[in-house]
């Protein structure tokens, strides 16, 4: 008698670990991942059956799950994913991967993703700037929408910004200060997300990535350095120039090259958009037809420009590439061709104002608080009185009355300048 016994697939029975947690920002490794592990084991009456089938890159929601035979698995994700950043504390996100035992059994792993609150803070600086609105522009329309992360500056230009997203966006007037003079800071500033300063050259090389023309902000940096003359290694993007000054540190003489960089490029955005700004009012009738915020935005956006355009090479400084800069930020500004034609017609004057102002920066003290104090001096002058000027000048002029054109090179060059200055 021949008995013929058939065998027939016996559940395995899979223990261990079967779920795991990360936290946003937490133990992130070297690659920007965020990794959990566990092992599971398998028991199989079957012989052979008692493993797991070995695989990588099994993809949940999220993340990924590799698991090798004897039941080792590693949760992968990426902890810069858009998801995993905007949590906040208590939130969380659901992840789960199957895997399956040698008999193709399934399991289940599931991943918890904890949130955390992002706290992005910093100082806004040309000297810094308190009482000014700074919030995350995250749909990147340059408005401050509903539900986009924001503050008011305080002691020191001082900013704490909750799950920030998107770039930084700073806006002056309604009550922003420039602690350096005691006087409004006009105009609207810029940086690439997460910075921790907001400064004229951070606007620069938040131009530059936006427009293109950098492929990333490490990128523009370098093109701004370079463009600028820059010979600090300090990180533009996180270095207080002003705290560094102070300090009398290793770093104080790259805080006033970068704190001089900085008050420059503002001068010359307020003196530039001051021009534009008298056209766009004589054009159109209507005072303030352009705001600070438009017409410094539209300087920075040209200046950067021309950057792009200079390859590994200065800027050079000359009332020619002044008087494109006017002329070009018309033009970004979108003025109408009357507008800009009347403006051209008196940029050169103003590019001189503009080269002269630059030019009383060429030297400064050694000693850290007289160079700020310094500078301070020269952009009380510069972005206010000069300014005021410029603008009442150019709107007057595009009536037929070019006598304060003339005032203004008779009262902002040469010693007439220093005078005003010191």
């Amino acid at each position: 008698i021949q008995i013929t016994i058939t065998g027939a697939d016996d559940a395995p029975t899979i223990s261990g670990e079967f779920s795991g947690s990360v936290t946003e920002d937490a133990l992130v490794d070297d690659d920007g991942n965020l990794i959990a592990q566990g092992t599971l084991a398998v028991t199989d009456p079957d012989v052979g059956e008692a493993s797991f089938q070995s695989a990588t890159n099994i993809q949940g929601t999220y993340g990924s799950l590799d698991i090798d035979s004897s039941g080792n698995w590693t949760y992968t994700v990426d902890n810069n994913l858009e998801a995993i950043q905007s949590l906040a504390t208590g939130e969380q996100l659901p992840d789960s991967v199957e895997v399956a035992s040698y008999d193709g059994t399934v399991q289940t792993v599931n991943i918890t993703i904890n949130g955390t609150t992002d706290i992005l803070s910093g100082n806004a600086i040309d000297g810094y700037i308190e009482g000014a609105t700074i919030f995350a522009d995250a749909d990147g329309d340059g408005v401050l929408d509903e539900g986009e992360a924001f503050a008011v500056t305080g002691d020191d230009g001082a900013y704490s910004l909750t799950n920030a997203e998107g770039r930084l966006v700073l806006l002056g007037g309604d009550g922003a200060i420039d602690a350096a003079t005691g006087l409004t800071f006009r105009g609207q500033l810029e940086a690439p997300a997460g910075s921790s300063v907001v400064t004229p050259l951070t606007t620069i090389i938040s131009k530059l990535v936006e427009s293109g023309s950098a492929a990333d902000a490490a990128s523009a940096q370098v093109m701004v350095k370079t463009a600028l003359g820059i010979s600090s290694t300090e990180d533009l993007l996180t270095f207080d120039p002003i705290e560094a000054a102070l300090s009398g540190g290793s770093s104080a003489s790259d805080g006033l090259e970068i704190a001089k960089a900085g008050v420059v490029l503002q001068n010359l955005a307020i003196q530039a958009g001051s021009a534009v700004r008298g056209a766009s009012d004589a054009d159109t009738g209507t005072d303030g037809s352009l705001s600070w915020g438009e017409a410094t935005s539209s300087v920075f956006e040209t200046i950067a420009t021309k950057i792009s355009s200079l390859g590994n090479t200065e800027l050079p400084e000359t009332v020619t590439v002044f008087e494109e800069l006017v002329n070009g930020t018309a033009q970004v500004a979108g003025l109408s061709s009357e507008a800009q034609a009347s403006l051209a017609a008196s940029a050169d004057e103003v590019a001189a104002v503009m080269l002269s102002g630059m030019e009383t920066l060429d030297t400064f003290s050694a000693d850290p608080i007289a160079a700020l104090t310094e500078m301070a001096q020269t952009a009380s002058v510069l972005q206010h009185d000069s300014s005021a000027d410029i603008e009442a000048a150019i709107e007057a002029a595009a009536d037929g009355d070019a006598a304060g054109i003339s005032t203004l090179l008779t009262s902002y060059t040469g010693t007439a300048l220093e005078d005003a200055i010191s």
